[in-house]
């Protein structure tokens, strides 16, 4: 099995809206340029895109605008799920 040196993104942060936190991590393989955005909720669900980011502002970038167009209860599930 490979080992992957993962370089999390120094945009990386929680955010906190309407009650809701979300871990936003923001991640490449070292090596690789593209960067992997994933939101996690207070209950350990996670939202990865699809879509990975040129860099890691864009990736950022993109958290806020879902945030901004559909609010923060559409990160919260009980399932995985994939956006994008």
């Amino acid at each position: 099995m490979d080992d992957y040196n993962i370089i999390r993104s120094r945009l990386s942060r929680k955010i906190t809206r309407e009650g809701t936190t979300l871990e936003v991590l923001i991640y490449r393989v070292e090596g690789d340029e593209a960067w992997t955005l994933e939101a996690i909720d207070h209950e350990g669900a996670s939202t990865v895109w699809d879509e990975t980011f040129v860099t890691e502002q864009d990736a950022l970038n993109e958290v806020f605008q879902t945030i901004a167009s559909g609010g923060m209860s559409g990160f919260v599930r009980d399932h995985i799920q994939r956006l994008h």
